[in-house]
């Protein structure tokens, strides 16, 4: 079985507790209320180079972090234990629709009664011109940024590594396993943040 590069953080505030994995590592935290009290307990990724990062990152800030190199999938989430759920750029990562449907449904038992699930991540389109559109433009944008080499090294992973869903049948299996609540935040191209409540 193919493992999956998610890293994964539980942080606790106050009384409140989260769980997020994301590929920038605790951007999260830049936006954090001041004086908030706060800690992250446990950061996980399958690479040892992203932990020491995300390790030393956490450093410049009054978190504990306990990292721990494992898959997403295999990390336990006692039910109900957890407020908010933060993924952000790793969900398109996994490959078959039950891979999606078993982690909705995970993430969604890891939640509190009221607790939210917020996602920021690489979705393609339904509408094959449509997606062919976006494609075109987010290839424009890497290859202005970085050069048509760029361009091509990023298609190349992502036809390697990557398999985004459409953000409709993302938002169609929040509704599916659970959550009673589900907003889209922005979506722009080939990228989207959206949440739901349970």
């Amino acid at each position: 079985m193919r493992r999956l590069h998610l890293r994964l953080y539980l942080t606790i505030v106050g009384t409140l507790v989260a769980f997020a994995f994301c590929a920038a590592i605790l951007w999260h935290l830049v936006a954090w209320p001041q004086g908030a009290a706060w800690s992250i307990e446990t950061a996980t990724h399958l690479s040892a180079n992203m932990l020491e990062r995300a390790v030393a990152r956490l450093s410049a800030t009054p978190a504990r972090t306990v990292a721990i190199q494992s898959d997403v999938r295999d990390v336990e989430m006692a039910p109900g234990s957890m407020d908010i759920i933060v993924a952000a750029a790793v969900l398109h990562h996994l490959r078959e629709e039950h891979e999606w449907t078993a982690l909705f449904k995970k993430l969604f038992g890891a939640l509190r009664p009221s607790g939210s699930l917020w996602i920021w991540d690489f979705v393609e389109h339904d509408i094959p011109g449509l997606q062919d559109e976006m494609w075109t433009r987010y290839g424009d944008y890497l290859a202005g940024l970085k050069g048509e080499d760029y361009r091509r090294q990023v298609f190349e992973y992502v036809e390697y590594e990557d398999t985004p869903r459409p953000l409709l049948f993302q938002i169609d299996l929040l509704r599916e396993v659970g959550f009673r609540e589900v907003e889209i935040l922005h979506k722009n191209s080939c990228f989207a943040a959206f949440g739901a409540l349970k």
